[in-house]
This record gives C-alpha cells, structure tokens and sequence, in this order.
C-alpha cells in the first residue's frame, strides 16, 4: 500500500498560501485598475491571482481528500463501514468541489450570453464595430516596434503594476491627445492617443492595443454597447503622469486632479 499520509498536510498548506497569495495578488490589481472588475469574470485566467486562487483550491481539495483516504486505509480495527468511511469522505469532498466548479462555470457562461443578450445592437453598430476593431488593428500595426512609438512621441503615463517592472502600462502622445480633445467627434486609428503595452520578465514590449480619449459624453458610440467608454472618477494627471487617487480629489502632490471628465475607450 502507497502510504500517502506525508503529503496531505504539506498539499493543503501550499494549497493555502497560494490562495492568500492570489488573493493578495488579485486586490493590487484591482486597486490598480478599479475597472477591471466590470470585464472580467471568476475564471479570467489571465489575471494570475485568480489562476494562484484556483490552483490553491485544488492542492486543498486534493489534500483534504488523500488525508480522508488515507485515514480510512489506515484503519485496521473497527467495522467495514468505519474503513470505509474514509474512502468515501474523500470521493464525496472531490465531487462537491466538482459540482461547485461547474456550477461556477454554468453561472459564468449564463453570465456571458446574458450580456449578449442585453446588449442591443442593429446590424449597422455591428459591422461599424467590426470596420473600427480591423481600423485600428491597421492603424496601430506599426507599433508592434516599440521603438517606433517611441520615435514618435509616445510616452508611458501608467507605471507598470508587477512590482513596477512588468505588466501592462499606458503610453501616451501629447500631440495626438490634444488633437483628440480638438475633435472629440472624430476617432483618428492611425494616430490613437494613447497605446497599450505588456512588458513581459524577457523586457519585449508586447502590443495590446490601443485607447482614445475625448471629454466625458463626447466619444463617439461607433458600434453602440459594443463601443462602450468609461471614466476614472479618480483620476489625476501630473508630469509623471497619471495616476488614481485613493479618493476623489486626493491627488498626489505636483498632480492636477481630473476627475471623470475624460473618457476612455479601449481597443
């Protein structure tokens, strides 16, 4: 018999530290990005504290489920159904987590075609979000060289949120900004406002997209709910750049205070 009490214990405590760590993981993110809350769900596995949280609860999950087994495994003395009430705790805890799991799943994927479903669009706003999407794909394909961007203007306004080294991070071009606040009406893909960028741990800088700009209720709803803006109620602007605030209007010193009069639409 494979003795499997040794490693229970040790399962469950990585089990544990890897959710505290996802969790703690997650919250600097949202703290970071208030907004990502809204286009994300539990399984967005590109956010690495929910894939530290879900790794976690299975090494528990499993842990939890070899002590049972091994407890009943071990029993020499007592009835047949004492031996194999371990056994049976453990597959009965592997299924409730199971079910817990696809009941997650089912909720989530309801989540996404009740979203579909809400959102009202004509088939006008659908091939105008279409034509704007492969636009701006288009128009920003030379910023792929992230040399390019910054020969032309582009500099990064967001820090990057992985110990300030790594992660995505916003870059800006005063010039294009400016023109976008000129012609709030008009959506410019060869020359958007800001870029989205990636910085991976090997320093290459990976294209994400793009984000424009124009003052609040001013950006144009090309393809309807599918073209939707926001704005940071906390936003501050300074010559390091911009910032969220911990509350409206506590901006950090030297930062001009914005507000949600900007909005933004990503890309």
């Amino acid at each position: 018999m494979i003795r499997v009490t040794r490693y229970p214990p040790w399962m469950t405590a990585g089990g544990a530290i890897a959710q505290i760590l996802g969790l703690a993981w997650d919250a600097r993110l949202h703290r970071l990005h208030p907004d990502l809350g809204s286009h994300e769900g539990i399984f967005s596995v590109v956010n690495p504290g929910h894939s530290l949280i879900a790794a976690g609860m299975a090494l528990v999950v499993a842990g939890t489920a070899l002590f049972l087994w091994g407890r009943g495994a071990g029993t020499v003395a007592g009835s047949r159904w004492r031996r194999a009430a371990g056994p049976a705790s453990a597959i009965a805890v592997v299924a409730l987590a199971l079910a817990a799991f696809g009941s997650a799943a089912a909720t989530e994927a309801r989540r996404g075609h009740t979203h579909a479903a809400e959102v009202a669009l004509t088939p006008g706003q659908l091939v105008a979000a279409s034509e704007f999407l492969k636009d701006t794909k288009t128009g920003i394909a030379r910023f792929a060289d992230f040399q390019v961007a910054q020969a032309e203007g582009y500099r990064q306004v967001t820090p990057f949120p992985l110990n300030g080294k790594y992660g995505p991070a916003h870059f800006r071009n005063d010039d294009y900004a400016r023109a976008a606040y000129r012609h709030p009406g008009e959506i410019d893909p060869q020359h958007p406002p800001v870029l989205v960028y990636l910085k991976l741990p090997s320093d290459r800088m990976l294209l994400l997209g793009a984000m424009y700009v124009a003052p609040k209720g001013m950006g144009p709803r090309i393809g309807g709910a599918l073209t939707a803006w926001h704005s940071h109620a906390n936003l501050c602007f300074g010559g390091a750049g911009a910032v969220l605030s911990k509350a409206p209007g506590q901006c950090p010193p030297g930062a001009k205070f914005v507000g949600d009069r900007v909005e933004m639409l990503h890309v």
